[in-house]
């Protein structure tokens, strides 16, 4: 591997204050789905499509080893859910996840004659930059004109700063990915990144490192019941899930309950949650803070006036008193929040998938899923955001050879279809079988959110550090939206070119 680095570390970001299928038998045939090439299994055993690839039948690599290089953001332990197999260090549990990833990578060595080899790390901080060990590797990688890795998964923030460092190559350029077109791509995630015509770093099928960490709405059907509230899949299926009917139905479910005149965690709510609610709010009403230009060039958005009208009619909401209890570390703590939606004192718990297991498994009544509502009913899609310090996006090292570029196309792509049959059906499982009585409707649901997930460049690049802003709003119960987004803007501006600055310098 020995690509020359056109240049050093040419960019330093503001950081933001926070953080089964089975497989088709002789009894398929053909079929198409949106242009991608399947099959579907008629022997009666299964009705789930089979994903099937566009490589070459005869490409093989004669037993190459395929070496990813994952940072994991949070602690490993015997219970994580592993992304690539693992590595000898660790230890994994069998799981439902873990052992649909061992089954995606032995298909994929089968199909294209690879050995496939994950380096497990645990970063020392998703949040990017020179405190990350990820980072670190990566950067030093390229510094030195070798990489002992093909492929490396990290937040989205690190890929943002590795990106902007001129880390990280076009992906676009390799051939057998076909530019990431393929449903097993996330293209949302890609039309919200891409820059220009260039995509360095992608999320999808490939792994569940991004859906682990996907913002959506938990609703406690207890306390549905007990307060007579309407069908909430109902609310989804006919578009009238909107943020006016959020608010709708939980501006009457708050309750006095311990007779302090303050509102604490001890009362009832509609809504509990953090103060990064904003984010998610931004991004599911289609204003994230940062869109893109006819050339495909960032720009802000959080500054247009259907922006500030969307972020404004939801703080003045959810700051009036009683109506949202934001939780925080400092006056009413994150596990006294949980512990309102377990204790069926909250209807609504904003939060994102990676805590799912942490909250849920101690309640005793049961929850469901909801996407965030739209913004209104003239909205198209309902809209959910990936967390970019705990949401995993994967990329290829620039210095990667270019006697190597179809060999590592090959095998990402090879292992995002696999992913798309084995890994993510395996996910959705796992989740749902946390839920106390099957439902149905929640695969249904979780569907909705995991098609239409991405991230934007505001949050992933801090650009203007709109998303502490975002953040602060809510937390300090300030509706000067306005006025806050005009002071940002000339940092906002200064980041964006220097981002396009950095992009130019690559090519």
């Amino acid at each position: 591997m020995k690509k020359v680095l056109s240049f050093g570390l040419v960019f330093v970001m503001v950081l933001a204050l926070l953080c089964s299928c089975q497989p088709a038998d002789e009894g398929s045939k053909d079929v198409s789905v949106n242009d991608v090439s399947v099959e579907e299994n008629t022997s009666g055993t299964t009705s789930e499509t089979e994903y099937v690839s566009g490589l070459p039948e005869d490409l093989k690599f004669n037993g190459d080893e395929f070496i990813i290089f994952s940072g994991y953001a949070f602690d490993i332990t015997p219970a994580t859910m592993m992304y690539f197999g693992g590595s000898d260090e660790y230890e994994f549990e069998s799981n439902v996840v873990n052992d649909a990833s061992i089954e995606r990578i032995n298909r994929v060595e089968e199909r294209l004659d690879v050995d496939i080899k994950e380096e497990v790390h645990r970063d020392s901080y998703p949040g990017g930059g020179a405190g990350s060990s990820f980072y670190n590797h990566v950067v030093d990688a390229n510094n030195s004109g070798t990489a002992s890795f093909h492929m490396a998964e990290g937040s989205l923030y690190n890929m943002a700063f590795l990106t902007t460092a001129g880390c990280l190559t076009d992906l676009t350029n390799l051939e057998h990915l076909n530019g990431l077109q393929g449903e097993w791509w996330s293209q949302t995630f890609i039309n919200d990144t891409s820059i220009k015509d260039s995509i360095y770093y992608a999320v999808g099928d490939i792994s569940f490192a991004h859906i682990n960490c996907i913002y959506l709405l938990y609703f406690n059907k207890t306390v549905q019941a007990n307060n007579g509230v309407p069908d909430l899949y109902e609310l989804v299926d006919t578009n009238k899930w909107t943020y006016d009917k959020m608010f709708e139905i939980t501006k009457d479910l708050k309750k006095d309950l311990d007779g302090d005149p303050a509102w604490t965690a001890r009362d009832q709510y509609g809504l509990v949650g953090q103060a990064s609610i904003m984010w998610a709010i931004a991004y599911a009403c289609g204003e994230p803070t940062v869109k893109k230009d006819a050339n495909g060039l960032p720009v802000v958005n959080l500054n247009s006036e259907t922006s500030i009208t969307k972020i404004q009619k939801a703080l003045e909401y959810l700051t009036q008193e009683g109506n949202y209890l934001t939780v925080n570390e400092k006056t009413v703590q994150i596990q006294e929040g949980f512990d309102t939606f377990i204790e069926n004192r909250t209807l609504f718990m904003p939060d994102h998938t990676g805590n799912i297991a942490k909250v849920i498994g101690q309640m005793t009544g049961d929850f469901g899923f909801l996407p965030h509502p739209k913004y209104d009913e003239n909205q198209e899609d309902y809209y959910a955001l990936i967390s970019p310090w705990g949401g995993l996006g994967v990329g290829v090292p620039y210095i990667i050879d270019t006697a190597e570029e179809g060999f590592v196309s090959a095998v990402m792509e090879e292992m995002a279809v696999q992913g798309k049959n084995l890994l993510t059906p395996a996910y959705i499982e796992k989740l749902c079988k946390l839920q106390k009585t099957t439902d149905e409707r929640s695969k249904d649901m979780l569907d909705i959110i995991f098609t239409n997930s991405g991230c934007e460049l505001g949050m992933i690049h801090a650009i203007g550090g709109f998303p502490a802003l975002l953040h602060t709003l809510l937390s300090t119960n300030d509706t000067n939206v306005q006025s806050k987004v005009d002071a940002a803007m000339e940092k906002a501006n200064s980041d964006i070119q220097d981002i396009i600055t950095a992009i130019e310098n690559m090519k």
